[in-house]
């Protein structure tokens, strides 16, 4: 299993993208809490997701699988929404049920970094770029934990085809502004797979 950077948020998602064969069925969820960037004109402010779109990718001959909850089903870097990447989905199937916390590292050999990773997008509400060019709301998980209920995870004993979790008071921040950029958010979410359907994200 090749070595994965657990940062570089929309980089790492476009190339997951564009290489992985997604696992369609159906999902749900939401994502709710506040959001502080005052590039983006927010102070504090409530924030709701409303996703409307779903969808999971699997990489071939892998473990990892990339999540998407997300507002439009339009491409992330245009889009407002949450990823989750699963990296070592042993890890996560062990301790279902039980809160995990976002710093957990992985086990399995050939995994480096953590079990899991989540990041928070506003590329639709928040379109602009800093004076370094990078894209501006991309906030990593930076403490907290997650549940997951169930877990899709082809290959490994005890997968299920359902993955279930729900999440309370994450902190996203930006590396190098966390006091001043960042959101607290809370949530839950649910795919269900299908395998055998067509190749592409579901709504």
């Amino acid at each position: 299993m090749r070595e994965r950077r657990t940062l570089a948020p929309l980089v790492g998602l476009a190339l997951v993208l564009a290489s992985a064969g997604c696992s369609v069925g159906f999902g749900e969820g939401s994502v709710t809490g506040t959001v502080t960037d005052p590039e983006c004109g927010l102070d504090a402010r409530d924030f709701s997701l409303r996703p409307t779109f779903f969808s999971a990718n699997a990489v071939p001959d892998e473990l990892f699988v990339s999540y998407r909850i997300q507002r439009g089903g339009h491409f992330a870097l245009t889009s407002d929404g949450l990823r989750i990447d699963v990296n070592d989905p042993a890890v996560l199937l062990a301790r279902l049920g039980e809160p995990i916390p976002i710093d957990t590292p992985a086990v399995t050999p050939g995994v480096r970094g953590s079990a899991f990773t989540v990041t928070f997008y506003l590329n639709q509400t928040c379109s602009f770029r800093d004076e370094r060019g990078d894209l501006a709301t991309v906030f990593p998980a930076v403490e907290g934990s997650m549940v997951f209920d169930s877990l899709y995870a082809p290959g490994l004993e005890g997968s299920d085809a359902r993955t279930e979790g729900r999440f309370t008071d994450v902190r996203f921040a930006d590396p190098r502004r966390p006091e001043a950029r960042l959101a607290v958010l809370r949530g839950s979410f649910a795919f269900s797979f299908e395998r055998g359907r067509p190749a592409q994200p579901f709504p």
